[in-house]
This record gives C-alpha cells, structure tokens and sequence, in this order.
C-alpha cells in the first residue's frame, strides 16, 4: 500500500505526509519512502504503539520552569556561555 499512497502524493500534488502503520515497514516500503524523498516528497512513519504515549507528560520529564535573570547568569557562567 505504500506505494499506493506515493502514488496518490504525485497525483495529487501533496509533497508531505504522515503514515502511522501497525506493524514495521518491510524493505521494500522503506525503498519506495527513500526514494519518495530523492524526489522531493517527506514521508514519515510512525509505529501506533509510539504514538500511544504524550512524552511531554510522561513520569519521567521533570518539571519546566522559566529561570530568573539571576539564575540565568549564573547558568551561563557556570558552563562559561554566552547570551543568545
């Protein structure tokens, strides 16, 4: 099927896409995505399993805080970096 849905891309001007698939793509899927994208096409799979879990909430991600300027300089200085 893979090569049904490049085909369609071509057919229907689309230059991006997204294909969440059960199972890995075999060789020969994963042939037709390379050269989908020597052809200026991107084309990204995704396992459904990867996508089961939101990582920006998982137990693991500690939480983010916006630093104060203090903190910031002291940051900086001590990995000895500069403002951006």
């Amino acid at each position: 099927p893979i090569k049904t849905y490049c085909q369609r891309m071509k057919e229907e001007n689309v230059f991006k896409a997204i294909i969440v698939v059960k199972v890995n793509l075999t060789p020969f899927a994963k042939a037709a995505v390379k050269e989908m994208s020597l052809r200026g096409y991107k084309v990204e799979y995704f396992r459904d399993n990867e996508l089961l879990v939101d990582i920006t909430e998982h137990k693991l991600v500690p939480e983010h805080i916006v630093l104060t300027n203090q903190q910031k300089i002291e940051l900086l200085e001590r990995y000895r970096l500069k403002p951006s």
